[in-house]
């Protein structure tokens, strides 16, 4: 039975050693260089959880699309192999996982999460997620530029958080606290170009973005009245302005 045992646990590993998400995971997790972000925060007390674990979970959850807290844990809760590879620590026999209340401590005060879209482009500590990026992007850039041979440009809306985007709310006085976002309309690829169904007009801001294929190299985030045709050159800029550095090397 113990032979049987072993030979069942090895071919398990394997499996999930090179199929599903731990697979992409361990991938993902081996192209990101986290050199350039500290462990931990120097304070003094109990470190807590890394802010390399931390930052990992947050790319998980925005992978995957878990949009609570709750979800996002269970996620992690059926595969361990996952937790192992994020680095969280082992007690009694199970990986010990961040609580709601830590998660949540960290996404609104670190890192911005895709709960809150645009926090997610203002919040100071956003600093983490674009110098890993950035970093990761500047040693595989020349091998990109070789794969991919177009650039794209685009925007896309970042709705406020306000009851204006909301159609089932009829109040004819809506107002919104936020007091940079402008309204902005934005067509719809699926409907009739002549028709009032093919426009969709909402209440925040807008992202553009220039892209390498699918890779993001530089975004761009404005009031939603913005043209989009303005930012091409401050895009292209931001581009040369990052990686002039590896581009120097082609």
């Amino acid at each position: 039975m113990y032979q049987y045992q072993t030979h069942f646990d090895f071919f398990h590993d394997s499996i999930v050693e090179n199929h599903g998400s731990v697979a992409y995971y361990l991938k993902l997790f081996s192209l990101l260089d986290f050199s350039a972000i500290p462990r931990y925060n120097m304070r003094i007390g109990r470190r807590g959880y890394s802010n390399h674990a931390m930052i990992k979970i947050a790319l998980i959850g925005v992978i995957e699309r878990l949009n609570t807290y709750p979800a996002h844990r269970r996620f992690l809760i059926d595969r361990p192999r996952l937790c192992e590879l994020i680095g969280l620590r082992v007690r009694g026999g199970q990986f010990t996982l961040p609580s709601d209340a830590t998660l949540s401590k960290f996404y609104n005060s670190e890192v911005a999460f895709e709960y809150m879209p645009w926090s997610f482009f203002e919040t100071p500590s956003l600093t983490f997620f674009k110098t890993l990026f950035t970093k990761t992007l500047r040693s595989l850039l020349p091998a990109l530029l070789h794969r991919f041979d177009y650039l794209c440009v685009d925007s896309q809306p970042v709705l406020a958080n306000t009851a204006l985007n909301n159609p089932k709310d009829f109040s004819t006085h809506k107002v919104s606290r936020d007091k940079d976002a402008k309204w902005g309309v934005k067509g719809k690829s699926n409907a009739p170009s002549h028709s009032k169904e093919s426009l969709h007009y909402y209440f925040g801001y807008k992202i553009h973005m220039l892209s390498l294929g699918p890779i993001p190299l530089a975004y761009q985030i404005t009031p939603a009245n913005a043209h989009d045709g303005k930012f091409l050159r401050v895009l292209l800029q931001n581009v040369m302005d990052t990686y002039w550095w590896s581009l120097c090397f082609l």
